[in-house]
């Protein structure tokens, strides 16, 4: 692989806000954001950038950002390279696709990934195993992992009884909290989306939903948050402390995949 830091730069600064679009029974579905100008910033087109890659969260861009030899991008500021001398740009977009960016592509725009960690909803799904959505048919078994649809949920699904039910309904392999929203964006935009997520809970374990307290849009740690979660109730630390270790995990076996997916998709014609 030949990778360049070449970016189709971004400047300026630019703030992101919500727009949350409601199910009938008054659940946030599709996550939106609507770029507002700062001090006569206006977003740019992004000349030259062949493949978007979208993660919610700062562990996941940093996974990605490591295996692409790349900096890992800031809220509203992305990073650009070149994998094998297809322009890749990376960015955060925030829990639940809040801060999706409101941003033109360029013609040569072809592909969206959003990439991240996810919950298992098929019990054989383990740790740090990769599940990708939307693959085009040639790679499939190229890329090996597993393949099948990515559940889109507005909040954390904690049981494993509500995962399994989500399962036997949904068909999918895994459930996240942004694919629905970047899909959408992706579709509005005329580009190809594809998922690829680490399970980093599997089927059978609890994920206690508060550790979206524990953590800002962009999913970096509240101190003062923790201290008080802790203080309230110090038996958490001990599942902190596993899910941070499967996370991470997971986090690692995430870039190589995004990089194996991405050099396999300069080949398509």
């Amino acid at each position: 692989m030949s990778i360049a830091a070449n970016p189709c730069r971004f400047q300026g600064a630019m703030e992101l806000r919500p727009i949350t679009t409601l199910s009938d029974d008054g659940h946030a579905i599709h996550p939106r954001a609507t770029a507002v100008r700062l001090n006569g910033y206006n977003p740019p087109a992004m000349d030259g950038c062949g493949i978007l890659v979208f993660t919610a969260v700062a562990l996941e861009a940093k996974g990605v950002a490591r295996a692409l030899e790349m900096r890992a991008p800031q809220p509203g500021r992305p990073t650009e390279t070149h994998v094998l001398d297809r322009p890749v740009s990376l960015h955060l977009v925030g829990i639940a696709a809040r801060g999706l960016p409101q941003l033109r592509a360029a013609e040569n725009c072809r592909w969206v990934i959003m990439a991240g960690l996810a919950g298992a909803l098929d019990p054989a799904l383990d740790t740090g195993q990769i599940v990708i959505d939307g693959c085009p048919e040639p790679l499939c078994q190229r890329l090996g992992h597993r393949h099948g649809p990515i559940h889109t949920a507005d909040r954390i699904i904690e049981e494993p009884a509500q995962k399994s039910a989500l399962f036997r309904s949904t068909a999918a392999l895994a459930v996240d909290m942004e694919s629905a929203a970047v899909r959408s964006w992706a579709a509005d935009a005329g580009l190809t989306f594809i998922g690829i997520r680490a399970i980093c809970d599997r089927a059978d374990k609890t994920l206690d939903a508060t550790v979206l307290r524990l953590v800002d849009e962009w999913g970096r740690p509240r101190p003062g948050a923790v201290a008080a979660a802790l203080g309230h109730r110090p038996a958490r630390l001990g599942a902190l402390l596993r899910l941070r270790a499967d996370s991470n995990r997971a986090a690692g076996k995430l870039g190589p995949a995004v990089r194996e997916l991405i050099q396999r998709l300069t080949e398509l014609p």
